[in-house]
């Protein structure tokens, strides 16, 4: 039977954790995503990082204040986030949840081998009996007991998180099928058998049935999505809900907008079958195959979890293909003041027949309410709504040109009412300025940057319609953003943001991105950072992520560093001679090119990284692996370079929200990447290969020792 690991972790952004402010002495385990944790200089993500503490290193904590912590670490003081630390002396009596990304399983007995009974969502929340040798004993009523890996709690939450990494959904068996359960029990299931799926796992998904909780293949099950309901949640419309629901699509899944789309929405219900102050929307293909899901807070409309769902068996049930609806246009939005949340009008489509709905109970020896401890959620007064139907989802339109007398041939008034921009606001120096038009996408944009009433960069005529800029002075800063159509109608805004001054000696970022405009003028040998760095970055890096703690790391003074003379040539960097020579210096282990795939995966299990030169010339860091072993993970600090023939179908993946890895066909559906104004490229990116297709390559391992 085929292992699975139940635990998956995933950088994203997550909510603050409630933590009583405490003075104490205690320690914590530090349990990241990937890579090592950032010690700062003061509780804010704005700070200077003083240290890098690897992962799984256990610290020292002077004293907890919110979602920060005073911490000491090699001799140094200074901030962690409470999030990635596992405090265990203080679980006990606690309703925790798992953290965001983490799927915590209920089982008979504090072990891995255990049967797992039930999963544990992020929305639901147990209370702590006891903690023991890193399980979590949870007392579900006079006489039950059962148990959990205080890892999936790794994040001192004691609240529910605010964003979600899955969503329970209805499904039924496809076919006559074999339930695969950790401990190495299975189960018979007719075809046609009710099942709750839970999270999608590579080629599997984890479900809950009467017999408890396991694995099926994903083929092997049909998704029910939900009832399309008027039914209220919270003081957000249903209708609203879908809207919203709607806009996190097109900016989530590159190429919904030209996807006819029909819309379900109901009142979310969970994987122990109570009602939660959530909307669930599922988004349907012309045939009925559910495609897309979102997870929508009842409260304030606000999007929490988006997920695709293209690797399901045939739908169990039909839709009538829909009728047409008006396209879309963009509310009218005043120049902001921080980010905007774009909205949409949508006229009600034809009505979907309603999927089937159940619930059931789960039939489990030895445990008679399997119910964890919950809060109520607080009585919501329901907003008055007019009955909706389900709305279809129509290809995504540019808006049309404002109107108004044009002041001058191609030129309109008031044209920026009809312009969404959202942009990042003031940051300090050294931070990244983000700017991101949501209307009049089909056409051509313009940034300038100005400064003291003087442009300091401008883009020319661009596709880009999310652009970045990173300051290389403090100050106050006006950005310029033009859209032109086709016929030369024009829409403008322009945004103001400070750049407070901050001490950028030694900081050190969680990306070094080569081509964003800070490394112009820093040299390397007869050229500079900015054109042949990308050795150098790459060993940034990869150091960083082996918990390497040196302020000679930063790119700069990599560059400068003597000894590394022998390594550079006119045309850059031999990168062998730079891996080995910075092994001796730095004091970290290195090797021979790997060229075996399965020796790859094997070394990134064991915590190392590689760097690899492409057939660009590019240099670039492997730092992982999927959990199948066929794909890695590549940083690429000059991504604009390595594709600047395009990519090829079927080569380059990105890892979604829910964990799947998919193809992508531009750099721009990269979740990470920025485009940077003043340099006209793309910054760094994180992408995923075939290990087959890299492996020849010959891949540098760096480990630490």
């Amino acid at each position: 039977m085929k292992k699975v690991k139940f635990l998956r972790l995933i950088a994203a952004a997550v909510a603050c954790m409630m933590i009583t402010a405490s003075a104490l002495a205690d320690t914590a385990l530090v349990v990241t995503p990937k890579g090592p944790l950032n010690l700062r200089k003061s509780p804010t993500t704005n700070s200077n990082r003083i240290a890098s503490i690897p992962n799984g290193t256990t610290i020292e904590i002077l004293d907890i204040d919110g979602e920060w912590a005073k911490a000491t670490y090699n001799e140094k003081t200074g901030f962690v986030m409470t999030k990635f630390l596992r405090i265990e002396s203080q679980l006990a009596g606690k309703t925790v949840y798992p953290d965001n990304y983490a799927l915590a399983q209920l089982r008979q007995e504090p072990s891995a081998s255990s049967p797992a009974l039930l999963p544990v969502d992020n929305l639901t929340g147990v209370t702590v009996d006891s903690v023991e040798n890193g399980w979590l004993s949870i007392q579900l009523d006079e006489e039950t007991t059962v148990y959990a890996d205080a890892a999936a709690f790794s994040q001192q939450v004691t609240e529910a998180p605010s964003t979600f990494s899955w969503m329970a959904i209805s499904g039924e068996t496809a076919y006559d099928c074999t339930l695969q359960v950790d401990g190495g029990e299975a189960a018979s299931l007719p075809e046609g058998t009710p099942v709750i799926v839970t999270v999608p796992f590579n080629d599997l998904c984890l479900v809950v049935t009467e017999y408890g909780c396991g694995f099926l293949p994903m083929n092997a099950v049909r998704l029910l999505g939900v009832e399309d309901s008027d039914e209220e949640a919270g003081e957000a419309s249903p209708q609203r809900s879908r809207e919203r629901a709607q806009e996190a699509l097109y900016k989530n899944f590159k190429g919904v907008a030209n996807e006819s789309l029909t819309a379900a929405v109901s009142v979310y219900r969970n994987v122990y079958g109570q009602d939660m102050p959530y909307y669930q929307v599922c988004f349907y293909h012309d045939d009925g195959a559910l495609a897309y899901g979102a997870l929508v807070n009842a409260a304030n409309a606000k999007v929490v979890y988006t997920a695709r769902y293209s690797s399901y068996a045939a739908p169990a049930v039909a839709i009538p293909e829909p009728t047409a609806t008006p396209e879309l246009t963009p509310e009218p939005t005043p120049a902001p003041t921080a980010a905007p949340e774009p909205a949409a009008e949508q006229e009600p489509a034809q009505e979907a027949p309603a999927n089937t709905s159940y619930s059931f109970s789960l039939v489990i020896p030895g445990i008679t309410d399997l119910t964890p401890a919950q809060e109520e959620a607080p009585e919501q007064t329901p907003a008055e709504t007019p009955d909706e139907q389900p709305a279809e989802i129509p290809a995504e339109q540019p808006a049309e040109a404002p109107a108004g007398e044009p002041e001058a041939e191609g030129e309109q008034d008031a044209a920026e009412a009809d312009m969404e921009i959202a942009y990042t606001g003031d940051i300090e120096l050294g931070d990244v300025e983000d700017l991101e038009i949501r209307a009049w996408t089909d056409h051509e944009a313009n940034y300038v940057i100005m400064k003291d009433g003087e442009m300091v960069t401008s883009s020319g005529s661009t596709k880009h319609f999310m652009a970045a800029y990173r300051p290389l002075t403090a100050g106050e800063y006006t950005a310029v953003i033009t859209v032109t159509d086709e016929d030369g109608a024009v829409a403008a805004q322009e945004l103001t943001f400070n750049v407070a001054d901050a001490d950028i000696e030694g900081i050190l970022y969680d990306y070094y991105s080569q081509k964003d405009g800070w490394w112009l003028d820093q040299s390397f040998y007869t050229s500079s950072l900015d054109e042949n760095g990308s050795a150098v970055f790459t060993l940034s890096h990869g150091m960083y992520r082996i918990g390497i703690d040196h302020e000679d790391m930063l790119p700069e003074r990599i560059a400068t560093i003597s000894t590394f003379t022998d390594c550079l040539t006119e045309n850059g960097v031999d990168n062998v001679k730079l891996v080995k020579a910075a092994a001796e210096h730095f004091g970290f282990e290195t090797g021979d090119a790997v060229t075996d795939a399965a020796e790859i995966v094997k070394l990134l299990g064991e915590g190392a990284v590689f760097s690899y030169t492409n057939a660009q010339g590019v240099t670039a860091l492997v730092s992982g692996a999927s959990e199948d072993g066929q794909y890695v993970c590549v940083i690429d600090p000059n991504p604009g370079l390595t594709f600047a023939d395009g990519i090829a179908e079927d080569t380059v993946f990105i890892q979604q929200e829910d964990g799947a890895i998919t193809a992508i066909r531009s750099l721009e559906e990269d979740p990470i990447i920025r485009w940077y104004i003043n340099t006209n490229s793309y910054g760094v990116s994180e992408y995923w290969l075939k290990t087959a297709d890299i492996a020849p390559l010959g891949l540098l391992p760096m480990q630490a020792k």
